[in-house]
C-alpha cells in the first residue's frame, strides 16, 4: 500500500496534530536560537577561514537544516488547517523530503568526522580509501531503502502524521549506527595512543575531539535506536523523529566546527607529544578545518 492513510476517526488525531505542531515549532525556535547566538562566530569563520571544505560542511548543516525545519513547520501547519484532508501524494512528498534531508545531513556529519580522523592519523591515505569505499557503498543502499520506505509509509487518518516508521528505516538506522561506530573507533584508539605517548598526560585537543565525538555518537546512535525500538512499540516516535534528527545533526555538526576553530593554541606551552595537537592544526590540516 503506497503512502496509504488509515480511516479517519473524528477528533482522534487532533492531539497528535497539536503535539507534532508544537514540537516542530520548538525545534525551529531552537535552530534559530543556535544560529543567532553563533552569528558572530559564523561571520568571522566564513570571512577568514581558508578551508572551503569546512565552510561547505558548516553552511550545508546550518542552512539546509534551517530551511528544512522552516518548510516542515509551514507544511505541518498548512496541511492540517486547510479544512480538507491533504492528498496522500503530498504526505508522501513531505515524508520523503524530511527523511532525505536528515540523511543528507548525516552524510555531511560523517564527512566532517572522517576529515578529523584523516588529520589525526597524519593524513593516512589508506585509511581514507577504506572509509571512502564503505561510505560510497552505503549511499546507494540508503537511497534504495528510502525509496522503499516512502512506498510503505502509513499515515494516520486523513493527515500527514506518520502512523509508524516503515521497516526499511530500521535497516537505515542499523547502517547509521554501524557507520558511527566505525568512525568513532579510530578516534578513541588515537586518543588512547596519544595519552600513552604523552606519558599518561591528556592532550587538550584530543580531549576536545573525543568529547565532541562521543556526544555526537551518543546522539546519533540514540536517534536511530529510537527508530529501531519504535517498530515494536506504538509508533509515536515516528511522528517527529526526522525533524528531531535534522535539528540535532545540524547543531552537532556546526558545534564540532565551532569548538575546533575556537580551540586555544596560542600561548600554550608545548609538551613532548603536543605535536599531535600541532599536527591537527598545521597548515595542511587547516585547509580541512
Amino acid at each position: 500500500m503506497r503512502g496509504a492513510t488509515l480511516p479517519f476517526p473524528d477528533g482522534s488525531c487532533m492531539d497528535d496534530i497539536f503535539v507534532v505542531t508544537c514540537i516542530s515549532c520548538a525545534l525551529m525556535v531552537w535552530l534559530l536560537w543556535e544560529w543567532a547566538i553563533n552569528l558572530s562566530f559564523e561571520v568571522s569563520f566564513l570571512k577568514w577561514s581558508n578551508s572551503r571544505f569546512s565552510k561547505s560542511i558548516y553552511c550545508i548543516s546550518r542552512y539546509l537544516g534551517l530551511c528544512a525545519l522552516l518548510g516542515n513547520v509551514f507544511f505541518v501547519i498548512r496541511s492540517h488547517n486547510l479544512g480538507l484532508p491533504p492528498p496522500p501524494i503530498m504526505c508522501i512528498r513531505w515524508f520523503s523530503s524530511v527523511s532525505s534531508v536528515s540523511l543528507i545531513l548525516m552524510l555531511n556529519l560523517e564527512l566532517l568526522l572522517l576529515a578529523r580522523v584523516y588529520a589525526m592519523y597524519r593524513h593516512c591515505l589508506s585509511l581514507v580509501i577504506v572509509f571512502g569505499i564503505l561510505l560510497a557503498a552505503k549511499i546507494p543502499v540508503t537511497v534504495f531503502l528510502v525509496v522503499i520506505a516512502c512506498r510503505k509509509v502509513l499515515f494516520m487518518g486523513a493527515t500527514c502524521i506518520v502512523q509508524s516508521i516503515p521497516s526499511p528505516m530500521v535497516a537505515i538506522g542499523c547502517l547509521e549506527i554501524v557507520a558511527a561506530i566505525l568512525i568513532m573507533a579510530p578516534t578513541a584508539i588515537r586518543y588512547v595512543y596519544g595519552i600513552r605517548q604523552n606519558g599518561g598526560q591528556p592532550i587538550p585537543l584530543l580531549q576536545l575531539i573525543l568529547r565532541d565525538g562521543m556526544i555526537t555518537f551518543t546522539l546519533v546512535s540514540g536517534l536511530f535506536l529510537i527508530i529501531i525500538i519504535d517498530m515494536k512499540e506504538a509508533g509515536e516516535a515516528g511522528r517527529i523523529i526526522f525533524p528531531v534528527a535534522i535539528s540535532v545533526v545540524s547543531v552537532a555538526t556546526c558545534r564540532i566546527i565551532r569548538n575546533l576553530r575556537k580551540f586555544p593554541v596560542e600561548g600554550v606551552s608545548p609538551s613532548d607529544e603536543f605535536q599531535l595537537t600541532s599536527m591537527i592544526l598545521s597548515d595542511t590540516s587547516s585547509q580541512i578545518f
